[in-house]
């Protein structure tokens, strides 16, 4: 009888901590490049590399990656105060313009850049659209040295 009202209590609230947190993490359309930009811009600027990762190209989640290295390379000061400001700003006014039905250009502001647009570019690949950052470009648009 103890375990089955044990077991009630916790079904009770285990169930809306898992409803309302599910709610939260709602799943991204990946046939509206609108939505897999934004997904991803706030993966990228939470520094959830790892979730950036899902949203783009493969040899965009590969330079992906080598950010995440710089970033596990930084000392404990330069990290803590990165995370800090990741969690104070926030991803606004995202704005797509399909290009081509296979090309399509997000551009978007944060909290903390004055209206200073970032721009994302995306492909699709079969039925997903996917951010994809030319391997001959850096993320500031400059071209990278062979």
């Amino acid at each position: 009888m103890k375990f089955s009202l044990r077991l009630s209590a916790f079904c009770l609230i285990a169930f809306p901590v898992f409803f309302f947190t599910g709610c939260n993490n709602a799943k991204v359309n990946y046939k509206n490049p609108e939505s897999v930009a934004m997904a991803y811009a706030k993966a990228l600027n939470a520094l959830d590399i790892d979730k950036a990762k899902r949203y783009c190209t493969k040899g965009t989640a590969e330079m992906l990656g080598m950010l995440g290295a710089i970033i596990d390379g930084l000392g404990a000061d330069e990290k803590k105060e990165m995370e800090a400001k990741a969690k104070t700003t926030k991803v606004e006014k995202m704005n797509c313009v399909k290009e081509s039905n296979t090309n399509c250009t997000c551009s978007y502001t944060t909290s903390d850049n004055e209206g200073e647009e970032t721009q994302i570019l995306l492909v699709l690949e079969g039925d997903k659209w996917l951010v994809d950052i030319p391997k001959e470009e850096s993320p500031e648009g400059e071209e990278q040295p062979d």
